[in-house]
């Protein structure tokens, strides 16, 4: 990592506090200490515009810091500290997708990390960032054959909804031909929003253990936010959306959210 900070002109780039020539220090310290985190994320945590050059000359190196297991606290630094950059990036293009695809080898890579904890970040940072999928599906298909960890698994499907909630047709084939365990039910109904509606598989996803979003990353996803993320996937799906708010009424604790939907439809 040394060398290769030293061949990048830092001082000619800026991040959002200014010049960045305090940035190899910062990363050359992250390999040791978290104590620099808060640094890290003042200068390169996406504002609401941009994805500065700065943060994207540093994340081939911040991948680098992530894949080694001394590195403390390395799962932050992909989905606390690159996640909101990766889906800025994804928005709004740049110079930010330019090193996204350049760097997305080197992030694929972790989908075989022995940490699960690390497996689940890199799945939620290239569900962010998106992109080029030709990469990122023989990937997720080389992990579904072989995870075992049932938040794990779920992440692999969430990735991948990502990229076909965004209209990527390779994506969307892929999950259509998709085999999902009968005891995965949240997985399920992620597959079933984004490719094939069925009310009855959603509801029992939503109904089954949405403690496995909470317990993915640091970015957690709560219960209402579970049921807007199928809501976004069904956004051009009227029959679809009131579908499920009929089959939610059925349950007490999804009734109030149920009549919202059907509202929303006019119903």
């Amino acid at each position: 990592m040394v060398d290769a900070l030293g061949d990048i002109e830092w001082k000619s780039l800026r991040h959002d506090l200014g010049p960045a020539g305090d940035i190899p220090v910062l990363l050359l310290a992250a390999r040791t200490s978290d104590a620099v985190h808060r640094d890290l994320e003042d200068r390169l945590n996406s504002n609401e515009f941009e994805v500065s050059e700065a943060a994207a000359a540093a994340w081939p190196f911040v991948l680098e810091l992530a894949a080694s297991p001394d590195t403390p606290s390395r799962e932050w630094l992909l989905d606390g500290l690159y996640a909101s950059n990766a889906e800025l990036g994804a928005r709004i293009g740049g110079p930010w997708t330019q090193a996204w695809e350049a760097a997305k080898p080197a992030l694929l890579a972790l989908l075989d990390d022995p940490s699960p904890e690390m497996r689940r970040s890199a799945l939620f940072v290239v569900g962010q960032g998106r992109g080029d999928s030709s990469l990122v599906l023989p990937a997720l298909s080389r992990r579904w054959s072989v995870e075992t960890d049932p938040v794990t698994r779920l992440w692999i499907v969430y990735a991948a909804v990502e990229f076909a909630g965004f209209g990527d047709e390779a994506t969307v084939s892929w999950l259509q031909s998709l085999v999902v365990p009968d005891d995965e039910p949240e997985a399920r109904m992620l597959v079933s929003a984004a490719v094939r509606p069925d009310a009855a598989v959603i509801v029992r996803g939503l109904t089954g253990n949405l403690g496995l979003f909470l317990a993915a990353t640091s970015q957690e996803m709560g219960y209402d936010q579970v049921l807007e993320h199928v809501l976004w996937l069904l956004r051009d799906n009227a029959s679809a959306r009131i579908a499920l708010g009929l089959k939610l009424l059925e349950e007490p604790s999804w009734r109030q959210e149920a009549l919202e939907i059907l509202h929303s439809e006019g119903k």
